[in-house]
């Protein structure tokens, strides 16, 4: 479940597109997606508390009848939160069913834009800013899309705690 399962870019860009290994590739990363956004991470209660800011912020998670003071507890979480599962998911799917008709250049393009997204998220990352490069090379529909997606999200989360960045 990381970049190990998925060709590079470098070879997508190499497979006759829209072949079967070329199908297979695309299939590959949309599963990894998926599995990452729905991925559970043991993290350790001291971490979890230091995070959170105090000795008793993660004892809630604890299971029953364990010591929370113990530094070898873990507990266990999912990468995201379950509003940017379900979000996630849905944009994802929406994503990858709007590229299917898409040209060689851009589905290339769409692959190398998703296989950064993986290794972000299976590094940890689950939210970070544009870069500067990366705006720049958006279209003026794209920069609304992302507005779009940015207020949909936050509308979807209110009444949530605000636990995470967006």
């Amino acid at each position: 479940m990381s970049l190990a399962a998925l060709h590079p870019p470098s070879e997508v860009g190499k497979l006759q597109y829209k072949s079967p290994e070329w199908r297979l590739a695309m299939v590959r990363l949309y599963r990894v997606i998926l599995r990452l956004h729905n991925k559970t991470v043991a993290v350790s209660l001291e971490t979890s508390r230091e995070a959170q800011g105090g000795p008793q912020a993660a004892v809630s998670e604890v299971v029953q009848g364990r010591d929370p003071s113990h530094k070898d507890d873990y507990i266990v979480k999912y990468l995201l939160t379950p509003e940017q599962q379900e979000f996630g998911n849905k944009f994802v799917m929406d994503a990858f069913r709007h590229h299917m008709d898409a040209d060689r250049k851009s589905s290339e393009q769409f692959y190398e834009g998703w296989y950064q997204y993986v290794a972000q998220i299976a590094s940890g990352v689950t939210a970070r800013d544009l870069t500067q490069e990366e705006t720049m090379y958006l279209s003026d529909e794209q920069k609304e899309q992302l507005n779009q997606i940015r207020d949909a999200f936050l509308k979807a989360r209110e009444g949530q705690e605000p636990n995470y960045m967006v």
